[in-house]
């Protein structure tokens, strides 16, 4: 930067008009509007620009509204949008054509501004506000805001030399102003992509995030629907997954209109008005691509998920390169997450197998035991699924049903396999199974609900099982695991009697709602016997 004595300043004096004309790179060291240039963020510029109108337009009260893109309306910033303006509104159409110095009376008698926007007016022009003059502040044809400036005196108007300020003003914030509402969205979406990961994390299945992945995208870009079809290797088609806005999609061949293209080639495009693009528009079987769209083919290197479409059906909503930027970087952060949750799921899966063949094993040493654990678990399911118990858990339920009995490895079998009564110290032994069951899972983290299902799958609500604790006191799944653990033991055959029939086991049960189970579980559980014809329908107990 220059010192002043080395500016090249021209001053010229007309005294028909009395007016002196000083060189840009002067007036700007003379108001030291140099120093908007030292901005750190869009709010530090902004109240930088107002200190400026402070210091050299006493007794005034600036108001600075800045465009916000993606919610199409400027708001006042420094007091966190109390007042917003909608972009297509009379008021900016007419600001961003004039792009000057507009007084308050200039408004109300230009022939060329009609209004019905006569909320917005009253509330600028009223004495909450009490603006004077406006100052657009326009850059590549776009109006990137406004001030709005309030005197002390509201029939005052401007000085000449106080219009003189606020042009240099103007000039000298447009590029500023750009550059900070770029660093400023640059930031957001940082932190929204942050987030975004996060909550990706944080989703248990892959289900989870394929189901999630238009509404992931939402929260980056706005769009009015959008679809993720997933690609279903077996069929060799592109079913939708997740929608907005839409519904009954068909399924697509892969090369098949817009998204089919898109995937086939696995390269993102993004295209404003395919009405003008010959060889999408010609391709296009999708209603809802009607003007512009994003496409962004969701790829990894050992398989394909499928592509995410979304559209924007409006002229003034066209997308830009930022917003294929931002869902390219999603979508690669979604594709990572797919990957890390079916790895997860493959480890979950093999070690559930594991240790179910553990459990298969036990059983394989009594003829009279062989498939109860499975049986048990579909027993404990369905009387979870008819109680509309959430997935989360539904799947400890099943881990903890199948792998119930699992603390049996630690008995002898002489004791687990004795046809006669046991011994009260045989008992006690066997009474341990489900703690050292529990100690047997307590390693493993996905498990570690489950674990508590197993370890106290033996309590009754009265308090009478294994560790005296009431309804309340455990878990509540793990009742669930003893209806459907002891209903399978009634109706199996035992060594020392035959299997019961399951409509006679389920009136012995009947004896122990209130004691060992309640009424709303006991209920499910012959909800889903009937329902699988297990049972009589007009069985009534």
């Amino acid at each position: 930067m220059m010192n002043p004595s080395e500016r090249k300043v021209t001053m010229e004096k007309d005294t028909g008009k009395g007016g002196i004309n000083i060189s840009f790179d002067e007036l700007n060291w003379q108001y030291s509007l140099d120093d908007l240039d030292s901005f750190k963020d869009l709010t530090h510029l902004i109240n930088l620009a107002l200190q400026k109108i402070r210091e050299n337009i006493p007794n005034s009260v600036g108001y600075f509204f800045v465009l916000q893109p993606e919610y199409h309306e400027y708001k006042e910033v420094v007091r966190e949008g109390k007042f917003s303006i909608a972009e297509d509104s009379d008021l900016i159409t007419y600001l961003a054509i004039k792009n000057e110095i507009i007084n308050k009376k200039d408004i109300g008698s230009d022939v060329f501004f009609k209004s019905d926007d006569e909320k917005i007016l009253n509330f600028l022009f009223s004495k909450e506000m009490g603006v004077n003059v406006i100052i657009p502040v326009v850059y590549r044809f776009r109006m990137l805001g406004f001030i709005a400036i309030a005197l002390k005196d509201r029939d005052a108007n401007i000085t000449k030399e106080e219009k003189m300020f606020l042009k240099l003003l103007k000039e000298s914030l447009k590029v500023s102003l750009f550059a900070a509402i770029l660093i400023d969205k640059r930031f957001h979406d940082l932190l929204t992509l942050v987030d975004l990961s996060r909550k990706m994390e944080g989703f248990d299945t892959y289900e989870d995030v394929s189901d999630s992945i238009v509404e992931l995208a939402s929260q980056v870009v706005n769009f009015d629907r959008g679809v993720f079809y997933e690609y279903d290797p077996l069929s060799g088609k592109l079913c939708p997954r997740s929608m907005k806005h839409l519904e009954d999609l068909p399924e697509l061949d892969v090369g098949q209109s817009v998204s089919g293209c898109i995937f086939e080639k696995k390269k993102p495009v993004m295209i404003n008005n395919i009405k003008e693009h010959v060889f999408f528009n010609e391709i296009n079987r999708e209603k809802f691509i009607s003007f512009s769209f994003i496409s962004v083919p969701l790829i990894a290197s050992k398989r394909d998920f499928g592509v995410l479409t979304i559209a924007n059906s409006k002229r003034n909503e066209e997308f830009s390169v930022d917003h294929l930027y931002l869902l390219k970087i999603v979508a690669s952060v979604i594709v990572d997450v797919l990957e890390n949750k079916i790895l997860y799921q493959r480890l979950e899966k093999s070690y559930f197998e594991t240790v179910s063949s553990l459990a298969t094993a036990l059983e394989a040493k009594d003829k009279y035991t062989r498939g109860h654990s499975e049986r048990v678990m579909h027993f404990s399911v369905g009387i979870a699924e008819e109680m509309n118990i959430g997935r989360d858990t539904l799947r400890e339920i099943k881990y903890a049903a199948v792998l119930h009995d699992i603390g049996k490895i630690g008995i002898s079998e002489n004791i687990i396999t004795k046809p006669g009564k046991l011994t009260d110290e045989e008992y006690e032994v066997i009474q341990s199974h489900p703690e050292i069951g529990a100690d047997i899972l307590s390693s493993v983290d996905f498990l570690k609900n489950a674990k508590e299902f197993v370890r106290y799958h033996h309590e009754k609500i009265n308090g009478t099982g294994y560790y005296g604790k009431k309804l309340g006191e455990f878990p509540y799944e793990a009742m669930i695991i003893a209806l459907a653990d002891s209903f399978d033991a009634l109706t199996s055959d035992r060594p020392y009697r035959k299997a019961t029939h399951p409509e006679i086991a389920l009136k012995e049960l009947k004896k122990s709602v209130g004691k060992q189970f309640d009424q709303p579980t006991f209920d499910a559980f012959i909800r889903y016997l009937k329902k699988n014809n297990m049972v009589r329908q007009s069985l009534l107990l």
